[in-house]
């Protein structure tokens, strides 16, 4: 009997599902829109509920493909939007607000009050002191949502990124788990431990008991429910370093640029990280026994902009870019 594996890609504008065969040839993708709020200046908002019916949705649009076959799948993947959260209530599983995005800046305000621990921070986890992680906006809802701290602090809530999300819902509650790769980008994770840690959680004042475990990125992250069928979810990822991977820099010093919403260009630095001024360092993934690492450089607005100039009439199609840039660059050779 063929065995298949699911992948899902649940990203900012749409979740996509891909369904490959055991050789890694693609039977089918599917791809379903998600609306992005900005509700004022500087917030930027999923609708959670949304996030989960559109890649269930495009799940299902795959899996029609062998719906009357005895095929098998193996195994599901998630990447997901890396930084994006939310949290929900532990006993319905009903999110209490919406999903934060990476891009949100409401907790800017609150980073001056942590601005002599910026150093202590970096040497801990490897990224900068910004209000694009998850940390600093936990903090704000806690502080800003009525009910929501003493919630939080008698574990009646749980945070998760957007895997975690996925994971928890499709397993009908029974694994809140993240993996090392988006555990990373929360500001709350030990780079070296991969444990969340104590000192950072105290100085953001968020309670452990909402947070989830963290997993290897591959690992057993529960039986997801989906169709009717009962499928294990064996890994789970960040976009960017599924991208690492997926283009193939799994050897030290390879590199990959990736850009959709945002540009990254990713480095894999092998089993230690490296700490560069001006550029992230992260995980690009873990199995039980193994830590690869990256170095990591952003630009939070790319695909966001050719849609910008698009609209504005400077091109007529995201395809042009290539012949535009070629065009400005040729005088300098």
């Amino acid at each position: 009997m063929p065995e298949y594996l699911l992948g899902f890609d649940q990203g900012s504008s749409s979740s996509k599902a891909v369904l490959t065969d055991q050789y890694g040839k693609i039977i089918r993708t599917a791809a379903v829109p998600l609306k992005t709020f900005q509700p004022a200046a500087g917030r930027v908002e999923h609708d959670p509920s949304a996030i989960l019916r559109s890649q269930l949705e495009a799940a299902k649009q795959v899996l029609t493909t062998i719906h009357k076959t005895k095929t098998s799948i193996a195994a599901i993947g998630i990447a997901n939007q890396r930084s994006t959260f939310l949290l929900w209530d532990k006993g319905s599983g009903r999110p209490l607000g919406p999903a934060i995005s990476w891009q949100d800046l409401r907790a800017d305000g609150l980073i001056p009050q942590w601005e002599g621990h910026r150093e202590g921070i970096r040497s801990k986890i490897g990224l900068m002191l910004t209000p694009y992680y998850a940390a600093p906006k936990i903090r704000w809802l806690l502080d800003h949502v009525k009910g929501l701290r003493a919630k939080a602090d008698r574990g009646k809530c749980l945070f998760g990124t957007i895997n975690t999300w996925l994971i928890w819902h499709l397993t009908r509650g029974e694994i809140h788990a993240t993996d090392h790769t988006n555990a990373a980008r929360t500001l709350l994770m030990n780079l070296f431990t991969l444990s969340w840690d104590e000192e950072l959680l105290s100085l953001f004042d968020i309670p452990s008991a909402i947070l989830p475990q963290i997993y290897p990125t591959t690992a057993d992250f529960g039986q997801a429910h989906i169709s009717g069928r009962k499928i294990p979810v064996r890994a789970s990822i960040g976009d960017q370093q599924a991208g690492l991977i997926g283009i193939g820099a799994v050897h030290r010093g390879e590199s990959v640029v990736n850009y959709g919403t945002g540009g990254f260009f990713l480095v894999n630095t092998g089993s230690r990280p490296i700490i560069v001024s001006g550029l992230l360092s992260s995980l690009a993934w873990t199995t039980s026994d193994r830590k690869v690492y990256v170095a990591e450089g952003t630009v939070n607005s790319v695909g966001t902009l050719f849609e910008w100039l698009k609209e504005s009439g400077w091109i007529k199609a995201v395809s042009e870019i290539d012949r535009l840039a070629g065009a400005s660059l040729a005088p300098l050779y």
